[in-house]
């Protein structure tokens, strides 16, 4: 059988079978019953590495539907479920086939750019005690004087100076930040007020009144189960949701947790199940559902540690960049140098809108369990025995906080942290957020060397009222257009978005056998307020290209990349 494939360009995005989520499902009652079957076996199995019953796949975006029928009726494939924030990636059935036979057969199909596994994810907290209810001297990652408590001694500054930065805000109840986790127990009193809910939907009717095709997602979704309700019953996604936003400032001892963010609305996107496990597929439809209702800024505090990339995940994360997203993830616990071959993902990938945190305790030491990286982790942050909202009457009558540590709870303090910056600078991009973070963590010796900054995050400085802004970086430009001009020659022509470049790059790769890509190149860099250039190529071939803009302050976005055969 002979398949014929008409090529174009690249996109984005990423996955999963979800019950709500009716608008991309090829099949609805299809894709429900695979994904019940497929959350059941992660129930059944807590330690389950991939979907047995769903694969990935990314078809070129130009390719017909009728390649994609072909390709899927060739392999036993049926889709699932598409997904509009990347173009031709799509959830299918495994069919009579193991998930990795399945890979195999779709990586074999003319116009498919990839097929992948859809890998597990997993909390990144190692441990949990009992606790009282106060911020001072219990909430040490916030502030520390240094003062003993539950028998450890802190040292006093080991923190990221939190109420430095609430001099200058705590927030605004209209600001969204994403919790993509276990879900939040959304009916705790540390909490409750700050859920975010959604003002378009009436709740309880059983119609989609937005037409996001979530039914009655009044307070967010859960993508684990299926359903409109994401109620954590581990506990994990409702410690992060109170290290980043927990209502009560308890500086006094009034009772609760103090958030980084005083005011806020906590967006609960729930795609790991009661036993901290959950599909790669949820995931990235959780970010597509967080940047299609406006969270500019999420916190990832789970991953899956292999030496192949998964792309994507990649691809729906550097999708949430492209408008303007910030992803927030924990680095892990595997006391792994993500700088080598071994790496975590989505912690590891070189994203631009990724800010990567690794832990560190309360006398400015690396967490034990912390991952890091002189290249690939930015900065740390509080992570070992932290305090926080928890599930209530978890350890009897009375329990409503409690202590974890992992990397899990250093990345929501970065999360409360950006999300005060762009409280702050409503127009700042992700890069000057990220530049911010950066630029003004707190060195200290153990992780020169360890991460990027070598620092911890610093809140009070990064709010530093009246420093000037850093600068922008350039937008992305348009999407490119190729002109053949010759057998060898090929125009390539954008739009220029952005007024401060200093020139723009292009890249081009060439397709070679068994429909990989080879010989990446850059091109010669072109100057500001130009739109086109000519690439003379040395053979015929199937190439594709990409443009991206630069300025002194970094890079702009890629665009998606486009396809020409010579």
């Amino acid at each position: 059988m002979k398949l014929s494939l008409r090529y174009g360009g690249l996109a984005l995005l990423a996955i999963a079978a979800t019950a709500g989520a009716q608008s991309d499902m090829a099949n609805p009652a299809v894709t429900a019953a695979v994904h019940a079957r497929s959350a059941a076996a992660l129930r059944a199995n807590p330690l389950l590495d991939r979907n047995p019953y769903a694969v990935l796949v990314r078809f070129d975006s130009r390719a017909s539907d009728e390649v994609r029928s072909l390709a899927r009726s060739f392999t036993g494939a049926v889709k699932l479920r598409g997904y509009n924030l990347v173009p031709g990636l799509e959830l299918v059935s495994t069919g009579n086939r193991s998930p990795e036979a399945m890979v195999s057969a779709l990586r074999s199909m003319p116009g498919v750019l990839y097929a992948e596994p859809d890998v597990v994810m997993r909390t990144t907290a190692n441990q949990r005690f009992p606790t009282d209810q106060f911020f001072h001297p219990y909430q040490w990652g916030m502030h520390n004087t240094g003062m003993a408590f539950n028998g450890r001694q802190p040292t006093a500054g080991a923190d990221i100076n939190a109420p430095e930065a609430w001099y200058v805000t705590i927030g605004d109840p209209n600001f969204t930040v994403a919790v993509i986790d276990t879900g939040v127990q959304y009916t705790h009193f540390n909490l409750d007020d700050n859920i975010w809910a959604n003002t378009d939907e009436i709740a309880g009717n059983g119609i989609d009144d937005d037409g996001n095709g979530y039914v009655d997602d009044i307070r967010g979704w859960d993508f684990s189960e299926g359903d409109n309700d994401p109620m954590d019953l581990n506990g994990h996604g409702t410690h992060v949701a109170g290290t980043i936003g927990a209502e009560d400032y308890s500086f006094t001892g009034s009772g609760g947790v103090t958030g980084m963010m005083w005011l806020c609305k906590i967006m609960p996107l729930r795609f790991m199940d009661a036993n901290g496990s959950g599909y790669m597929s949820n995931a990235a439809l959780a970010v597509q559902y967080a940047v299609q209702n406006g969270a500019r800024v999420s916190n990832n505090s789970y991953g899956y540690g292999t030496n192949t990339i998964i792309q994507s995940l990649y691809d729906a994360i550097q999708s949430a960049g492209n408008s303007g997203h910030i992803f927030v993830a924990a680095a892990g616990n595997l006391t792994r140098n993500l700088d080598g071959n071994k790496k975590y993902y989505p912690a590891a990938f070189n994203l631009p809108n990724i800010i990567t945190v690794a832990a560190t305790t309360m006398n400015d030491g690396l967490a034990s369990f912390s991952n890091y990286g002189s290249t690939t982790v930015d900065v740390g942050a509080p992570g070992d025995y932290i305090l926080s909202t928890y599930l209530l009457d978890w350890g009897g009558p009375g329990y409503t906080q409690a202590w974890l540590s992992g990397t899990s709870m250093a990345a929501p303090h970065v999360t409360g942290t950006v999300g005060l910056l762009l409280v702050q600078n409503p127009t700042w991009t992700y890069q000057q957020v990220k530049d911010r973070i950066m630029s003004t963590a707190r060195p200290i010796a153990a992780l020169a060397g360890k991460t990027v900054t070598g620092g911890v995050v610093d809140a009070g400085a990064a709010l530093g009222n009246g420093a000037p802004p850093p600068p922008a970086p350039p937008a992305a430009p348009g999407t490119p257009t190729l002109t053949k001009l010759s057998a060898l020659q090929v125009n390539i022509a954008w739009a220029d978005n952005s007024n401060n470049e200093v020139d723009f790059v292009v890249a081009r790769e060439k397709k070679g056998s068994g429909n990989k890509w080879t010989n990446a190149t850059t091109l010669p860099p072109v100057g500001a307020n130009t739109t086109s250039t000519i690439d003379t190529l040395t053979s015929t071939g199937t190439y594709r290209y990409r443009v991206q803009a630069r300025n002194a302050a970094g890079s702009s976005a890629w665009t998606s990349w486009v396809q020409i055969s010579l």
